[in-house]
C-alpha cells in the first residue's frame, strides 16, 4: 500500500535556484556547483581515485621487501613510493572519502535544502584536488621521502635540498585548508539547519559524528597548515629559527604541531565512520539504534581522547615523567567510549529482527578492524611497549590498520548503504559481497605477516634486508595486497557497472528512518519540498506508524515523489 504525504498548505516563498547551463560541459557545471551533493561527490570521486593510485604505490614498495636483497627499486624510489602511499592513504583517500560522505549527507539527514557555505565547500574541494594533484606531480620532479611522519630537521634545505620537500609542505598546506573551509560548512550546517523538532537529542547518530568529526577538524587543521607554512618559511629562510636546532628553534615544537593533527586525524575519521556503522546495523535491524544519548556521548569522548592522546609521541622524547603518565591515562581512557560503542551495537543487532545486507556486511567487517585497533591503541600508551612497536614493521601495520583498515571498511560500508541514494540504483550485493570477502583476506593478511615481522625485530620502513628468514612473510604481505587490489578493483567496477545499467532502487530501500530517505533518488537540487513532522531521531519510522495506525495496515515508502525541475519551496514559519 503506498501513501502519499501531502504538501503543507502554509508556503510563504518560492526560491527559484540557477537552473543548471547544458550547453557547457560537465565538468564546467561540476566545478561551478554550489550543490553540496555535487561536492560531497566529487570529493568521494576523487578519494577513490587517489585509493588506486595509493594501492599501486604500496604494491611496488611491497615488491621490493619480496626478497632479501632486492634491486627492483632504488632506496630513494622506495622511499618516495612509500611517501606517496602513506599520504594518499589518509589524506587523499580517507580524509576526503569521509567528508565527501559527510557533505552529501548531513544535509538530507538533517533536513536543510542546502548546506550552510556550499561555495566555501567547493572551495574547500578543490583545494584538496589541487594539493593531490601537486603531490602527485612530484613523482616527476623529486618526491619528498620522508614518509608521511616528517620530522623536523629532516625538512630542512640542508638535509633535503631537492623540491620534494617544498611539494609535500605545500600539498598540505592546501589539504589542511580544504579541510577547514569544508568542515566549517558542516559544522554551521549542523548548528544552525537543522529542521524544526530535531533537538540535540532526536539528531540522528551520523549527523552527530559528522558535526564531532567537523568540530575535530577545526581545533587540529589549521595547526597543519600553520605548522607547514612555518616549515617552508624555515626552510628558505634561515633567519627563522623555529624548529631546527641549529637556529636556536626545538624539533619538539615541531612533533607536537604536527602530531597534534597527525595522530588525531585517523580518530577523526573513524568517528564518522561509527556514526555511519550505527545507521546501517540500525536499518539491518529495522529498529533504532540501542541507547542512543550514551552512543552520542561516546562518540564525543572518543574524538577528544582520540586529540588528546597525541601526547602518546613522546614516550621516548626528552619531557617530564609526569606527562608520560598523564597521555598513557588518556590515551588508556579512550577503551571506555570504544567499549561504549561496541556495546550499543552489539545491542542493536540482538534487540532488532537483523537481516545480513551487503552495507551491514562491511559494516561488521569496520567493527572488527576497529576493535584491532583498540588493541593497537592500547599497546601505545604505554610507553614501554610502545617506543618498542612504534619503530618495527607492526607500528606500521598498526597506522596502516588506521588509515586503510578501518577507513576503508568503514567508507565503503557508507557508500554501499548511501549508494541507492545518491545514484538511484540498486548495488549488485553479491558482487560486493565477493569484493569485501577479497578485501577483508587480503587486509588481514597483510597486517597479520606485517605484525609477524615486527614482533621477530623487522624495522619499520625498510627498504632492503639481508636475512632471509623475514622473506616468507614479506610474501605473505604481497600476496595480501595483491588479493586486497582484486577485491577494491572488483567493488569499483560494481559502483559503475551498478550506476550505468543497475536495477532502479526506489527513494526508500532499507526503510531506515533518518530523513535522507525521505526525498527522492537521486535528490534533486533542492533536496526537500515538504518535511515531515521531526519529534525523535527516526522521523521516517514515526511517519510509518503514523500511517499504519490509521489504515490498519502496513505503511509503504514514505518518501516523497519526485522532484526535479521544480523550484525550491521554503515552509512559513508563520
Amino acid at each position: 500500500m503506498s501513501t502519499a504525504f501531502e504538501q503543507p498548505a502554509k508556503v510563504s516563498e518560492v526560491v527559484v535556484r540557477d537552473p543548471i547551463d547544458n550547453t557547457r560541459a560537465r565538468w564546467i557545471n561540476r566545478a561551478r556547483s554550489a550543490d553540496h551533493k555535487v561536492i560531497g561527490l566529487t570529493l568521494i570521486g576523487f578519494s577513490l581515485v587517489n585509493v588506486m593510485l595509493a594501492g599501486f604505490a604500496e604494491l611496488l614498495c611491497q615488491i621490493q621487501l619480496a626478497v632479501s636483497d632486492n634491486t627492483f627499486l632504488s632506496p630513494e624510489r622506495f622511499y618516495s613510493l612509500h611517501t606517496l602511499s602513506d599520504t594518499g592513504y589518509l589524506y587523499l583517500f580517507a580524509l576526503p572519502l569521509f567528508a565527501g560522505i559527510a557533505t552529501y549527507v548531513l544535509p538530507l539527514q538533517i533536513g536543510a535544502r542546502s548546506s550552510a557555505f556550499p561555495r566555501l565547500s567547493a572551495l574547500g574541494t578543490w583545494m584538496i584536488i589541487l594539493g593531490g594533484g601537486f603531490l602527485w606531480f612530484s613523482t616527476f620532479v623529486n618526491t619528498w621521502q620522508g614518509t608521511a611522519q616528517t620530522s623536523a630537521p629532516l625538512f630542512e634545505l640542508f638535509y633535503s635540498p631537492g623540491s620534494g620537500a617544498d611539494f609535500f609542505l605545500t600539498s598540505l598546506v592546501m589539504i589542511g585548508g580544504g579541510l577547514t573551509f569544508n568542515a566549517i560548512d558542516l559544522a554551521v550546517t549542523y548548528k544552525t539547519l537543522r529542521a524544526e523538532g530535531m533537538s540535540g537529542d532526536r539528531t540522528p547518530v551520523f549527523a552527530y559524528s559528522a558535526s564531532v568529526y567537523a568540530y575535530g577538524i577545526l581545533a587540529t587543521a589549521p595547526v597543519l597548515v600553520a605548522a607547514c607554512i612555518m616549515a617552508l618559511l624555515e626552510r628558505q629562510y634561515t633567519a627563522f629559527g623555529i624548529f631546527n636546532p641549529v637556529d636556536g628553534g626545538s624539533p619538539l615544537l615541531w612533533k607536537t604541531l604536527f602530531q597534534w593533527w597527525s595522530h588525531s586525524a585517523p580518530y577523526l575519521i573513524t568517528v564518522v565512520a561509527i556514526g555511519a556503522v550505527s545507521e546501517i546495523f540500525a536499518s539491518a535491524a529495522g529498529r533504532s539504534i540501542s541507547n542512543p544519548a550514551a552512543l552520542k556521548k561516546a562518540i564525543r569522548a572518543f574524538a577528544i581522547l582520540g586529540i588528546l592522546s597525541f601526547g602518546v609521541v613522546y614516550f621516548g622524547a626528552p619531557v617530564k615523567p609526569f606527562w608520560n603518565l598523564i597521555f598513557m591515562v588518556i590515551g588508556l581512557a579512550l577503551v571506555i567510549p570504544a567499549a561504549v560503542i561496541l556495546q550499543s551495537w552489539m545491542a542493536t543487532i540482538k534487540g532488532g529482527d537483523y537481516h545480513s545486507t551487503a552495507p551491514s556486511a562491511f559494516a561488521v567487517a569496520f567493527a572488527a578492524f576497529f576493535t584491532v585497533a583498540i588493541v593497537f591503541h592500547v599497546a601505545f600508551s604505554l610507553p614501554a611497549l610502545s617506543q618498542w612497536i612504534y619503530g618495527s614493521q607492526a607500528g606500521y601495520a598498526a597506522w596502516l590498520n588506521q588509515v586503510w583498515g578501518t577507513a576503508a571498511f568503514g567508507g565503503f560500508a557508507a557508500l554501499l548503504y548511501w549508494y541507492p541514494k545518491m545514484t538511484g540504483k540498486s548495488l549488485a550485493a553479491a558482487k560486493a559481497r565477493v569484493a569485501l570477502g577479497m578485501l577483508v583476506a587480503g587486509t588481514a593478511l597483510q597486517l597479520f605477516a606485517m605484525f609477524s615481522l615486527g614482533v621477530d625485530g623487522f624495522a619499520r620502513e625498510l627498504s632492503t634486508y639481508t636475512s632471509s628468514s623475514y622473506e616468507f612473510r614479506n610474501i605473505l604481505s604481497l600476496i595480501g595486497v595483491v588479493i586486497g587490489a582484486f577485491g577494491l578493483i572488483g567493488l569499483a567496477i560494481n559502483f559503475m557497472q551498478s550506476n550505468s545499467s543497475g536495477a532502479t532502487a526506489g527513494n526508500d530501500p532499507w526503510r531506515a528512518g533518518t530523513l535522507e530517505w525521505f526525498v527522492p533518488s537521486p535528490p534533486p537540487v533542492n533536496n526537500f519540498d515538504a518535511i515531515p513532522a521531526v519529534g525523535s531521531e527516526t522521523p521516517l519510522t514515526d511517519l510509518r506508524e503514523q500511517i499504519a495506525a490509521g489504515t490498519g495496515g502496513l505503511a509503504g515508502s514514505v518518501a516523497q515523489s519526485p522532484t526535479a525541475g521544480r523550484p525550491s519551496l521554503r515552509e512559513s514559519k508563520h
